[in-house]
């Protein structure tokens, strides 16, 4: 297209959609190279821009957008590091003036996802100081403004990237989040996916109260599931293996009797 539009063909010029559309195809791709392509197309619109700022090729919120999904599917080792550039790049762009380039918070979640999961060290703390930029830029932004999928990114990097702190970490995150809803913020009511990290990060913990925080967990979900019906809270047969898993780990001496008494207990609460 660009060498019939410097041809004379001034009418097949590409524009921010075929960009968009090229990004789009990246994004689905499994070229372990989409990410530095999909960034060279970005590089490329602002450079034909100062070329001829009367071609159409400008970059805007939807490219960038399209650019930092590719990032987030990248397997590329320095993909964590490429997207959260995309990302200031962005508020580079909202500061200077344009503010259609804010970040929304399905920017940032793509950002945490990638996150969450690579192999990048303080994932956990990484993913978290996402969440706490978001709250800071979205007094200036309001579709910045962290959800309930922000929240179970930053609990899932956590409990992934483990460590001594990362049961405590997530029970601290899941109870702002109860934080926020009891304060009329009904987004960020959390969910059974909340609770699911939680679980995972409580396994991992191989404490010998393990198997008592992942029941308690467990127990805790069933009460707040008869208490808010709208929510979506009722545990899952995986979350029971969880809690089974726990007490196996912690060297519960009848860690099977225990298991199959609260399935027992709690069988009409669990959904399969």
């Amino acid at each position: 297209m660009w060498q019939r539009y410097e041809d004379g063909a001034k009418s097949l010029a590409p524009d921010t959609t075929t960009y968009t559309i090229m990004a789009n195809v990246l994004c689905k791709s499994s070229d372990p190279d989409a990410g530095q392509k999909a960034t060279e197309l970005l590089e490329e619109m602002w450079n034909r821009t100062r070329i001829d700022e009367g071609l159409d090729v400008k970059p805007n919120h939807r490219v960038y957008s399209g650019v930092l999904s590719v990032w987030s599917k990248s397997s590329d080792s320095n993909s964590v590091e490429n997207a959260t550039k995309i990302i200031k790049e962005m508020w580079q762009q909202y500061d200077a003036g344009d503010k259609s380039f804010a970040p929304t918070a399905w920017n940032y979640n793509s950002l945490i996802f990638l996150i969450s999961n690579s192999d990048v060290p303080g994932s956990g703390q990484r993913a978290e100081d996402c969440l706490r930029e978001m709250w800071k830029r979205s007094e200036i932004s309001a579709r910045t403004r962290p959800n309930v999928h922000t929240y179970n990114e930053v609990l899932d990097a956590i409990a992934n990237g483990g460590g001594p702190d990362a049961r405590k970490n997530c029970q601290r995150i899941l109870d702002e989040m109860w934080h926020r809803y009891n304060d009329g913020d009904v987004r960020l009511a959390p969910d059974t996916k909340s609770y699911n990290h939680l679980m995972i990060a409580i396994v991992k913990d191989f404490g010998q109260d393990c198997g008592n925080l992942a029941e308690n967990a467990l127990r805790e979900m069933c009460t707040l599931q008869e208490s808010h019906p709208t929510l979506n809270l009722k545990p899952n047969a995986v979350m029971f293996n969880r809690v089974a898993a726990a007490f196996s780990k912690s060297g519960f001496v009848n860690a099977t009797a225990k298991a199959s008494s609260l399935l027992e207990e709690l069988h009409p609460n669990i959904s399969y």
